[in-house]
């Protein structure tokens, strides 16, 4: 006599943002699939230095620069000579060491491998005290979890037409405490 395994159900864990086909919870490190609906992010460097990395085909390990960042949820980021050029020119110093603390912006661009066109991290052109005069990442969380709780009420566009920006990222720093109480409020008397 043979006892048949019930099989659980597969449940579906639902987020608020779309989901790339590459992304795994494995991957160690932030890849273009790991942006949020692909729009661009602000981060800021907690450390850096050298790392061993394990290629997942070839099983071979290289040593590669890589970099922390502040913001939780954001994976280190293994950092290429396109792109550590690019934050040497936009936090304004030579050593790895020296960028602790500041910002820098990631967004997806492409590039040419193998004759193949295929997504890639880049680090945006525009300086880190520019970046400084934006709210975190955190921050931009802590908005769109009082937008959720704002759902049929008012929305992320009706807030970014107001304050006349594109983007929650693009909130000025000095802006986000009054944003805060303002959404609160709206949740009050929701």
């Amino acid at each position: 006599m043979s006892k048949e395994k019930k099989q659980q159900p597969v449940s579906i864990i639902q987020v608020d943002r779309k989901i790339h086909w590459l992304e795994s919870q494995d991957k160690r490190f932030l890849g273009h699939q790991d942006l949020p609906n692909g729009d661009d992010i602000i981060v800021t460097i907690l450390e850096g230095g050298l790392g061993e990395v394990v290629n997942p085909i070839t099983q071979e390990a290289t040593i590669e620069l890589i970099v922390k960042f502040k913001e939780k949820n954001i994976k280190p980021m293994i950092i290429n000579a396109t792109n550590a050029k690019m934050i040497l020119k936009c936090t304004n110093t030579k050593f790895v060491q020296d960028a602790i603390g500041k910002k820098i912006q990631i967004g997806i661009s492409q590039t040419k491998v193998k004759k193949e066109v295929v997504d890639c991290l880049r680090v945006r052109e525009i300086f880190s005290n520019e970046l400084e005069k934006f709210i975190t990442q955190e921050q931009v969380q802590e908005i769109r979890d009082l937008l959720l709780k704002l759902e049929g009420v008012f929305s992320e566009k009706e807030m970014l037409t107001l304050l006349k920006r594109n983007s929650i990222e693009e909130i000025q720093f000095d802006k986000f405490e009054s944003i805060k109480k303002s959404l609160n409020n709206k949740i009050n008397f929701k």
